[in-house]
């Protein structure tokens, strides 16, 4: 009889074809212990933070507000309705402040080139990028009447208002526009401490939006005869964000949509609707 053997060709065959589906079993196992071991979050609230620690949740605002205000509720810019609770609920913690924020952004900005004076066929036009307004560049009336686009496609539009000088420092003084913001991202405004008159004046302006987050406005404490001052009024609707934990915030006979994060906010004849939305935000959003 002749016995049959196995040639070292073979062998190999056949331990090299072991070896494939002993591995082949074991990263199966661990692909399929891998996948099991990840389950989702049984909340979604379980992946965002904390709402109750964003410098603009509803409570950051609890205790500021003065005057006779027609209506203060709550908001939600994601629906567009208004909604059940009040911002002035519960005092919470102290904002953080954005004094040294401020004053570093706008130190930083120094050299950039001003505003656009006016534009073409009823617009103005703001492209992304830095602007610093002092007293020889501010705006004042050259954007009444205007449709004004703040074009972020690029980036952020970032304006500092320098306030260095005595009666005339760096102000945005704005009758009857219209201010659109276009493109993914905000329009920051940094308001240094000014002497006496306004620095942000928005009389009779409307938003053509319904986010609150794409406008936003920062602005360093009062100290002393140095103040930092944003008035909305004559029948404006704001919507965004003012973020001026020592200083006063004055809407008069307007609706603002948004958050106003101030020492004092003033509501005089006009409604406030705090959005909801905002409390997604962190402290990352601060300067």
């Amino acid at each position: 009889m002749r016995r049959r053997t196995c040639s070292a060709g073979s062998q190999s065959t056949v331990i090299g074809v072991a070896l494939l589906v002993g591995l082949t079993v074991l990263l199966s196992g661990i692909v399929v212990f891998s996948v099991s071991s990840v389950e989702p979050p049984s909340d979604i609230d379980d992946v965002i933070p904390n709402r109750g620690t964003s410098p603009f949740a509803a409570e950051r605002t609890g205790g500021s507000f003065t005057g006779e205000a027609v209506t203060v509720s709550m908001y939600d810019s994601v629906s567009g309705e208004k909604v059940d609770g009040s911002p002035n609920e519960t005092a919470g913690m102290p904002p953080p402040s954005v004094d040294e924020g401020v004053k570093s952004v706008v130190s930083g900005l120094e050299g950039s080139p001003p505003l656009p004076d006016g534009g073409t066929d009823g617009e103005v036009t703001v492209d992304s990028g830095g602007y610093y307004v002092n007293t020889s560049n501010s705006i004042q009336s050259s954007w009444d009447d205007e449709r004004v686009v703040f074009d972020t496609s690029d980036g952020a539009v970032r304006i500092a208002l320098d306030g260095e000088g005595f009666i005339d420092s760096g102000r945005i003084r704005v009758e009857g526009s219209e201010f659109e913001v276009t493109g993914g991202a905000p329009v920051e405004i940094y308001v240094e401490r000014s002497t006496f008159s306004a620095d942000l004046v928005l009389n009779s302006v409307e938003f053509d939006a319904q986010s609150t987050d794409a406008f936003r406005v920062y602005a360093q404490s009062n100290n002393g005869w140095d103040k930092s001052e944003i008035d909305i009024q004559g029948g404006s609707e704001f919507r965004g964000i003012v973020y001026a934990p020592g200083s006063k915030v004055e809407i008069r006979n307007s609706e603002f949509y948004g958050a106003s994060v101030a020492e004092e906010t003033v509501i005089d004849g006009s409604s406030y609707y705090h959005d909801t939305a905002l409390q997604r935000l962190g402290a990352d959003a601060l300067p």
